[in-house]
């Protein structure tokens, strides 16, 4: 579970701010790919996890998209080898939350003051120079709430575990809530079900807490 959250995180806090920045200019059809960064997150993560299930399948559109790049040695069986399972269902996480957060940080990019974009580019600072000096530094307090957001996300991740691979193979996919459910209602488990419930809880409120007293410094 831990291993999950820190790159789902990871991804989640900086793929979403880079699409973003992308989108977040005044060039026609910009309003379209918002459009269409957001559109898988409000899909049904069920219907995501079954989609992705036939794509991953050994004989599936992505490996046959790999053959035709000239990777036709490469065609693993993502969700049956457990090396590469649980970063499959990792980009389908990432891949399906980035347009929620995109729109967070859109938010924050529409607030912040032109004034100091203006006044930088008379110093002739570059355009990267920008992001790097003032739009960043300046996105802080979305970028704390994404990842905080994001952290209590990848610790309660279930649906997609459940639907793709169930925990296997050979418990590569196994996280917590999965553990729990399965404690509960396949062994009829419910003290322990429940106990493990309460410490996950805790883990992630003590998480949260640090991440916001970490990330909010000099907001």
């Amino acid at each position: 579970t831990v291993t999950y959250a820190v790159i789902v995180v990871f991804g989640l806090v900086t793929f979403p701010l880079f699409l973003a920045i992308l989108t977040n200019s005044r060039v026609q059809g910009t309003a379209a790919f918002r459009a269409m960064y957001y559109i898988p997150s409000i899909t049904s993560m069920v219907i995501v996890g079954i989609t992705f299930t036939m794509l991953y399948n050994q004989r599936g559109i992505l490996n046959y998209g790999l053959s035709l790049v000239g990777l036709s040695n490469f065609q693993p069986a993502w969700l049956a080898n457990p090396d590469l399972a649980l970063l499959a269902i990792m980009f389908v996480t990432i891949w399906h939350a980035a347009g929620y957060y995109m729109m967070i940080y859109f938010t924050g990019l529409k607030g912040l003051p032109s004034e100091v974009y203006e006044a930088a580019l008379i110093d002739g600072a570059t355009r990267w120079q920008c992001i790097r000096y003032l739009t960043i530094p300046l996105m802080r307090p979305y970028v704390t709430l994404v990842t905080v957001t994001a952290i209590i996300a990848a610790m309660k991740v279930f649906v997609e575990v459940k639907v793709m691979t169930g925990g296997g193979p050979a418990g590569a996919t196994q996280v917590m809530n999965l553990y729990t459910y399965d404690n509960a209602f396949a062994y009829l488990k419910m003290g322990y079900a429940a106990a493990i419930g309460v410490i996950l809880l805790l883990f992630i409120l003590v998480l949260s807490m640090l991440s916001l007293r970490i990330l909010e410094r000099n907001v």
